[in-house]
């Protein structure tokens, strides 16, 4: 495999495993019994994603790649125990924004292996920002239109 298609999976991996929703798997976001639902949904979207980082790590360790080291931005070191409505907008903000970066990487990928271990990542990504602007959405109308303020 080129070393060009081990870096943009290293790329990608690097950006998925720092993300907002993997942070939120431990930051402990604030939720009442009642929106207990939507955590659990996202906590299955956190799950899936989880699988797919370790996947791609264990794809890079066996091409002899070293996987990075990711971090997670200090902006997110304000989320913690915070409400949905806070939290909603900007996991989708960051969904687009990890959607956007892994299309640009797998449009580069000649490699046909390469791009067999990138485009189920993409396909997840893509359907993870679906269910969080569904998500949002519902509950933007909610709250639209409730009386209640």
């Amino acid at each position: 495999m080129p070393i060009e298609a081990l870096h943009t999976l290293n790329r990608m991996l690097a950006r998925l495993a720092s993300s907002l929703l993997q942070y939120l798997g431990g930051a402990g976001p604030w939720v009442p019994a009642s929106e207990q639902a939507t955590l659990g949904g996202l906590q299955k979207l956190q799950a899936e994603e989880a699988a797919a980082i370790r996947k791609l790590w264990d794809f890079l360790i066996r091409r002899r790649a070293i996987p990075v080291g990711s971090r997670f931005p200090e902006e997110f070191t304000t989320l913690h125990f915070v409400g949905l409505d806070h939290l909603l907008p900007r996991l989708v903000a960051y969904q687009r924004w990890l959607v956007d970066g892994n299309e640009i990487d797998v449009a580069k990928l000649t490699d046909a292996e390469a791009r067999s271990v990138a485009l189920p990542i993409l396909d997840m990504n893509r359907r993870h920002l679906s269910a969080l602007e569904k998500l949002n959405t519902d509950r933007t109308g909610a709250r639209a239109a409730s009386t209640v303020r």
